[in-house]
């Protein structure tokens, strides 16, 4: 990748840029997305992820990376009208963006999308399959979408990255690494001569303050630069998507929330949150919700308790919960049923004098 005077002025060495490019992947698909737009066809570029992709932390939606993005695809490209989906969510990891990628994502038929969840699926259950199968499902939706990939980190250098390349190498994708661009700059304890202070780019111990996304977003549009400027001598053949990575777990996935899902019965619920399209309750009275499929997951917090008073019922039979953990805020995710066959199901969540969130439930 070629050192931008903005790269320089953000800090950002040859060396950094080098080390950030994991992989250019085969860069095919997003050349033909480029071809698209100089044509002045309408293209339609998406972004999913957590909080840093949905732009906590930045001072203004244009100032995160994902904005950067936007702003790099409307100047490189004006002949061409820019539909631009920001489909990143907060607290959420890649079991959650599974489910949502369809109706959030995918049914605007994008033609780019960049996939964001390095830090968020530290804490997930079920990291390795989630991630993999978003990945597959995207590449094969219908408008084919070119797919790039960031890895992100929080104040200890920490993401998934370890566990997400191997399945991003199998399918060729390019990667970008802030997290082994910027780290090993960051000036700690351990290395009291990183260039960067923790709280320069970062606001707390994840979101990126502007300058944080600066960096990023100048990683992520100096390897678009490079394939821009490489046009003329990439290849117009889109290679084939090779098979699952590994077994396609979720490929009928959807999540049922209070924005798409009327319940059989709300009990003592009510809407908690829209944004959160969540359910809360203010008394005993359980909240049923009929779904179809054979594998049913059940986000839950309990945000005043670290105990989970609750009872979880499939079909009217009790379902034994593994240990509660307490996130701050952050949904704790029951398999509840994990059958070989879909079938049509009523799950109902009974508070037992405690507060309850209750993210919905992710079906496949």
């Amino acid at each position: 990748m070629k050192l931008t005077e903005k790269a320089k002025s953000l800090g950002i060495r040859q060396d950094m840029l080098d080390t950030a490019l994991v992989s250019a992947g085969n860069p095919a698909k997003i050349a033909a997305v480029m071809r698209k737009a100089l044509s002045g066809q309408r293209i339609t570029i998406g972004v999913l992820g957590g909080s840093v992709t949905h732009g906590a932390a930045a001072s203004l939606k244009e100032n995160s990376y994902a904005g950067i993005l936007r702003k790099w695809f409307e100047d490189t490209f004006p002949m061409s009208t820019i539909s631009y989906i920001n489909a990143g969510y907060s607290g959420t990891s890649s079991l959650l963006g599974v489910h949502r990628v369809n109706e959030f994502l995918l049914d605007h038929n994008p033609d780019f999308v960049l996939v964001e969840f390095a830090v968020n699926d530290i804490i997930q259950e079920f990291q390795a399959e989630c991630y993999a199968s978003l990945i597959h499902k995207i590449l094969t939706a219908p408008s084919a979408p070119a797919v790039m990939t960031l890895f992100v980190m929080n104040n200890g250098g920490i993401n998934a990255q370890a566990d997400q390349q191997p399945i991003c190498a199998h399918y060729d994708l390019p990667m970008i690494s802030y997290r082994d661009a910027v780290w090993p700059e960051v000036k700690t304890e351990q290395n009291p001569d990183g260039q960067y202070l923790w709280e320069e780019i970062c606001a707390d111990w994840v979101h990126p303050t502007d300058k944080g996304h600066a960096i990023v977003g100048e990683l992520v549009t100096t390897y678009l630069n490079d394939v821009y400027a490489d046009l003329d001598t990439i290849s117009t053949d889109i290679p084939a998507i090779p098979a699952p990575y590994q077994p396609y777990v979720y490929e009928n996935a959807k999540w049922y929330h209070c924005e798409n899902t009327e319940p059989v019965s709300m009990g003592s619920f009510k809407v908690f949150t829209k944004e959160c399209c969540s359910w809360q309750n203010e008394g005993e009275e359980p909240l049923a919700i009929k779904v179809t499929g054979k594998r049913i997951i059940l986000p839950i917090c309990t945000p005043y308790s670290d105990d989970l008073k609750m009872t979880v019922k499939v079909d009217g039979v009790e379902k034994t919960l593994p240990e509660y953990v307490i996130r701050g805020g952050i949904f704790t995710n029951f398999i509840i049923l994990d059958d070989a066959q879909a079938g049509e199901h009523i799950v109902e969540i009974i508070p037992n004098g405690d507060t309850v969130w209750c993210g919905g439930l992710l079906v496949s």
